[in-house]
């Protein structure tokens, strides 16, 4: 993993997951509030199943809601070089844009969250600076 980065990765063995564990919920609870995550590497899981559980509709305010959640804390993230694991229950689409393909065949978009500055380490792993 990079550190100092938000590293997305599928859920595989190669990626094994750090000892602290976040649900996205939880993760954007202590962003929202400008408080650190407990620990300066973190797993933070649901992030796919988080989009893909909303309308179509909704997707795109509530990427824009967890991209801006995200931006306020970039500095905080950036200081103590926290590097966050998001690991995804789909599979990542190496299109125009990088998708996630959930298991119900449904599609949910990273660059609505992490913007032009997401790259691709590996075809399971993408990478993208605190400052998004």
């Amino acid at each position: 993993m990079e550190a100092g980065a938000y590293n997305i990765v599928e859920k595989t063995t190669v990626y094994p997951p750090y000892p602290t564990r976040l649900s996205i919920i939880e993760f954007l609870r202590l962003a929202w509030r400008e408080e650190p995550p407990p620990a300066r590497e973190i797993t933070v899981t649901g992030l796919d199943t988080l989009l893909a559980s909303i309308s179509h509709d909704e997707q795109a305010q509530v990427a824009r809601f967890i991209r801006d959640t995200l931006q306020d804390v970039a500095n905080l993230m950036a200081n103590r070089r926290q590097t966050v694991q998001f690991v995804l229950r789909g599979r990542i689409d190496h299109g125009q844009f990088f998708e996630v393909r959930q298991p119900d065949g449904q599609y949910v978009s990273l660059s609505a969250i992490f913007g032009t500055r997401l790259r691709q380490e590996a075809n399971d792993w993408l990478v993208a600076p605190p400052w998004i």
